[in-house]
């Protein structure tokens, strides 16, 4: 009787272990929900999402955008006072199911194109932090707030 509660107790446990390493797996520590290790994450279409350099994010139906960094940073640093806001490159790469990538860039200032359309979906830059600075921003620190459509 002994033996058999230990087996019982030794399955549960094991199971247990299993059950807790797949959800680690689906949500890395710090990590949000529908976010998987190195960043990735799952987004529905029209949800607003922050990525990291490197970062990419997919739609359900297989549509793909990850944030290859930053080409170009010429904001207006915040130390300084500018007659123009300037404008900053985002680098994205772009996958429609079934598609070879393309990359695009989006950009911040109002001049030119924050948005592409690629496979039918509109992918949008709504921002990028953090904010310019006169000495630089280093580039894993930069993060793209995106929108798919």
């Amino acid at each position: 009787m002994a033996l058999r509660s230990l087996v019982a107790i030794t399955a549960l446990g094991s199971a247990l272990a299993v059950l807790g390493c797949a959800d680690a797996e689906a949500r890395p520590p710090g990590g949000t929900p529908g976010e998987t290790r190195g960043g990735d994450r799952t987004v529905r279409v029209g949800e607003e999402f922050t990525l990291a350099p490197g970062n990419a994010a997919r739609t359900a139906g297989g549509f793909a955008v990850r944030f290859a960094g930053v080409a170009e940073d010429g904001r207006c640093p915040r130390e300084v006072q500018c007659v123009w806001e300037g404008d900053a490159a985002v680098t994205v790469e772009i996958t429609a199911a079934g598609a070879s990538p393309v990359v695009r860039e989006l950009h911040t200032g109002r001049r030119f194109a924050a948005e592409t359309t690629v496979g039918g979906r509109t992918v949008r830059l709504l921002g990028l932090s953090p904010a310019a600075r006169r000495d630089g921003v280093p580039a894993a620190r930069y993060r793209a707030r995106l929108t798919i459509g």
